[in-house]
């Protein structure tokens, strides 16, 4: 999935604003932004998560799936590869010979779509990627969790302790993008725990690893825990 964004990235130049629904691999599992969110954040893109079930309020783009599947008719594909020819068929019939209302086609009503400012190029994401604005993106956000009766909770399926006594109770967590670690609040405010995440660098956000991936049991296999947990 993330080399398939590269590759569009690299044609259409980086968006400002992405906005999703709550699905894999973006969707929000229990509040925080899963590692593909965190990897556009990197870039400056702000990204929106329409409420929970509510597909309508990304009415726009749930509408032009539904076209280019008509379009593109899925059940007459004899492999991939007619698949492929068909797909790029139909996005470019959308795009540059289809006629609204208007006689003009999406990409003459949207002329600025081909001459994108904001250039990407895979070969220098280290460069344009920055981890400062992810931690800025994070400081804006505030989540929940409920304390385990051990004393702990988890973030991104790390466990942290954040005392016995706590057990059983709500706390709320923040980011401090000025310390670079998470602040546990009490239901009162006050501030019981600060905590250095693991597994947060550069490094990880950018390969996807920062969610703790349990091994499994079965030879080959490996528990999926990339999301914001």
């Amino acid at each position: 999935m993330q080399r398939f964004f590269r590759e569009v990235m690299e044609e259409w130049g980086l968006p400002e604003r992405i906005r999703v629904d709550n699905g894999n691999p973006w969707g929000r599992s229990r509040g925080l932004p899963p590692a593909m969110a965190l990897w556009w954040m990197g870039f400056g893109i702000d990204v929106v998560w329409i409420p929970p079930n509510k597909p309508q309020r990304n009415g726009v783009v749930e509408r032009s799936q539904g076209v280019l599947q008509q379009w593109s008719e899925p059940k007459k594909w004899k492999d991939i590869e007619t698949g492929q020819e068909r797909l790029e068929w139909a996005i470019k019939m959308q795009r540059e010979k289809y006629r609204g209302e208007d006689g003009r086609t999406r990409l003459e009503r949207l002329p600025e779509l081909t001459a994108n400012a904001r250039k990407y190029c895979a070969a220098e994401e280290e460069k344009r990627w920055s981890l400062s604005e992810v931690h800025k993106r994070l400081a804006t956000g505030q989540w929940t969790r409920k304390v385990g009766k051990n004393g702990q909770i988890t973030l991104y399926n790390r466990a942290y302790s954040v005392g016995r006594r706590y057990a059983r109770q709500e706390v709320w967590v923040n980011w401090d993008a000025q310390k670079r670690i998470w602040v546990v609040k009490d239901e009162r405010g006050k501030v019981i725990r600060e905590i250095a995440p693991k597994c947060f660098d550069a490094k990880a956000i950018r390969s996807m690893k920062v969610s703790y991936v349990k091994p499994s049991r079965r030879k080959g296999h490996n528990f999926n825990a990339d999301e914001g947990a």
